[in-house]
């Protein structure tokens, strides 16, 4: 128990020095989004720092900055892209709740699943980042910001996920680090989407099961 208040304690201390930092760089948009990301990645290598492999989560924020400048398109209008970023930009403008009951409105519906297949949440969190702390964002920011929202949540649940004991510390860790910096993410920054919510989700779903069935934990 111990351990984990300290995990969240200092967790506690990246979120706020994280903010800080975005208000300092608030003219450099892209800069203040690496540099959260840098906060983020330092607490998951905090987090796994008695194993060989946790530097590895420094690479997070620089492949995210190499990726970002070498989008070369409209990254808004790639695959759902424009759909996501105009229904995220409408709810950060009347909120959630207004926005659900306009759409129940629209399409004269109250089905909870047209309704979260239409408000597309797990966009939301990535766009709202630089909406909400810049005046004018670059797309490179937007891509960071995608991104590092996967990031903050694994950042909150792993050390949740360790205090568990429902998978060997060295699992947890590749498997950690495939989130983060495998070739899947790479893929998932071409455009703006809802996947990063959705995978988190189904890995804490998993997490959960695993400890309300008592199974035992992994070898390895």
């Amino acid at each position: 128990m111990r351990e984990l208040l300290s995990a969240y304690a200092l967790l506690s201390f990246t979120f706020v020095g994280s903010y800080f930092l975005i208000r300092l760089l608030v003219d450099l948009p892209l800069a203040a989004m690496v540099a959260a990301d840098v906060c983020f990645s330092g607490f998951m290598v905090y987090l796994f720092r008695r194993h060989q492999y946790a530097p590895c989560f420094w690479l997070h924020p620089f492949l995210l900055l190499i990726i970002s400048i070498s989008v070369a398109n409209v990254w808004f209008d790639s695959g759902d892209g424009w759909a996501h970023t105009a229904e995220a930009t409408r709810i950060i403008e009347v909120g959630v709740v207004n926005r659900v009951a306009e759409i129940s409105l629209a399409y004269q519906s109250t089905n909870p699943l047209l309704i979260s297949k239409i408000l597309s949440l797990g966009a939301v969190p990535g766009i709202a980042i630089p909406k909400l702390m810049f005046t004018n964002a670059s797309q490179e920011a937007y891509i960071v910001s995608q991104s590092l929202v996967l990031l903050i949540l694994l950042a909150v649940l792993m050390p949740l996920v360790r205090w568990w004991n429902v998978v060997n510390d060295k699992v947890l860790l590749v498997f950690t680090l495939f989130l983060a910096i495998s070739p899947s993410f790479l893929v998932f920054t071409y455009a703006p989407h809802r996947h990063f919510i959705t995978q988190f989700s189904l890995v804490f779903l998993f997490r959960l099961f695993r400890v309300c069935s008592g199974l035992t934990p992994f070898s390895g």
